[in-house]
């Protein structure tokens, strides 16, 4: 099973801006589509708009539609949650929080809602715990994916990070740790690609469809500023997820690199030298 994650879309009614993010959008799902691949679903976690603009959820919702793959949507911090749901009938708030699941023959997806009205980091309250624990109980030998905005792990970039020592983390990663059928997790929010051990699972980050953030790992004052570059102009990301044999290989995919090499009679030796068959 292959699946293309993408996040932080961060698309903006008109796009007024220099950011041309529905246009960054368009670049990576035609990439999706052109790809040599058959993607078998699609998850998209969190930020999907700017403001929450209904405009904003209608544009991805035509984009998506004349993709023609299964898609799937989880909640950022920058999403209206009323909105979404409007304009994508099929997503079911529960207490205002969108979490769910989906059942795949030999996979099972999670997607999970770690957004709090207000607040620009990570929220997982008592009732998002007790949801998350029952949903991991019922098929404790399934191997499952759990897709949520905001990583609950220091990331190192301290100005986006979440702190280990939040509530809300520390609960999260309690319940994780009980479980032992969560074999990833995969979060957005960061805007860069990021890969570490976690909980006795794996956690990975997605590149972002909107621009990525500058890796900076020194402290910072929110006081004073000092110059430091925050954003920057690098080319739209995504992340494909590769389910084999029970096992999950995950790679980073940047949009609008140019083959260097094809395989051709001038370089057939290529495949030779390295693919060293015993």
């Amino acid at each position: 099973m292959l699946i293309a994650q993408i996040t932080d879309l961060h698309l903006t009614p008109g796009e007024t801006s220099s950011c041309q993010n529905i246009d960054r959008l368009r670049r990576v799902l035609k990439h999706i589509k052109d790809s040599p691949h058959v993607i078998d679903a699609i998850l998209i976690t969190g930020d999907l708009s700017e403001g929450g603009h209904p405009a904003s959820y209608k544009a991805l919702k035509t984009e998506l539609t004349l993709l023609g793959i299964p898609y799937y949507l989880a909640m950022g911090n920058h999403d209206n949650a009323a909105n979404l749901a409007a304009c994508f009938p099929y997503v079911k708030l529960a207490d205002g929080f969108l979490n769910y699941s989906i059942n795949f023959p030999d996979l099972r997806f999670i997607i999970l809602d770690t957004t709090l009205s207000g607040r620009h980091g990570g929220a997982f309250c008592e009732n998002r715990a007790d949801w998350l624990d029952k949903e991991l109980g019922k098929e404790s030998s399934k191997p499952t994916l759990i897709a949520m905005h905001h990583p609950p792990a220091d990331i190192g970039i301290e100005w986006m990070t979440t702190r280990e020592d939040s509530p809300w983390a520390k609960r999260f990663k309690t319940i994780i740790q009980q479980h032992k059928n969560v074999v990833h997790i995969m979060c957005g929010h960061i805007h860069r690609s990021i890969f570490l051990s976690y909980a006795g699972t794996t956690l990975s980050v997605a590149g972002a469809v909107a621009p990525q953030v500058s890796l900076d790992f020194s402290a910072i004052d929110p006081n004073k500023v000092d110059g430091r570059a925050l954003v920057e102009d690098s080319p739209p990301s995504y992340t494909l997820h590769h389910w084999k044999s029970g096992q999950l290989t995950t790679h980073h995919v940047d949009i609008g690199a140019a083959p260097l090499i094809y395989y051709d009679a001038a370089h057939a030796d290529v495949i030779k030298r390295t693919l060293d068959r015993d």
